[in-house]
């Protein structure tokens, strides 16, 4: 009885992996993106993102490692919950992503953009909506 008012009382964490692999040979880089998705019971509250480009120009790594800290610093910015760490070694760029959503403010989000409303319900986003959602963007999700 002691074990199972344990479990009731410290719910049930999951983690759900996405991941998403692109080869653009054309431009000469390699995109392995890992989404951990940590979640109690249906409601999503951290999403720890390795985002890996693998390039042998420079002028990519660059490029990628401006855009993406652009994009996630502006995201932080309306929103907030977002810490963002970046570093490139031996022409492999990483980008670590932590995206707390107890703290980022869903409802401006959702305001801004009406289609993410999908992924939400009663204000919080949902095991399945980020599943959806990284699924539409391109990646392969286990449960």
């Amino acid at each position: 009885i002691l074990f199972m008012l344990l479990i009731l009382l410290t719910g049930c964490k999951h983690k759900m992996v996405c991941t998403f692999k692109n080869v653009n040979e054309q431009e000469g880089y390699e995109t392995n993106i890992v989404y951990n998705i940590n979640y109690e019971h249906n409601k999503v509250n951290l999403v720890s993102i390795a985002e890996i480009y693998e390039s042998n120009d420079f002028n990519i790594l660059d490029y990628y490692d401006e855009y993406r800290n652009i994009y996630y610093e502006d995201f932080n910015n309306k929103y907030g919950g977002i810490t963002i760490n970046s570093n490139t070694k031996d022409m492999v760029l990483t980008i670590k992503v932590d995206m707390d959503f107890n703290k980022i403010d869903l409802e401006s989000m959702i305001d801004d953009d009406k289609l993410k409303k999908t992924y939400v319900v009663n204000n919080y986003l949902t095991k399945n909506g980020a599943k959806l959602y990284f699924e539409e963007m391109g990646a392969k999700c286990n449960d």
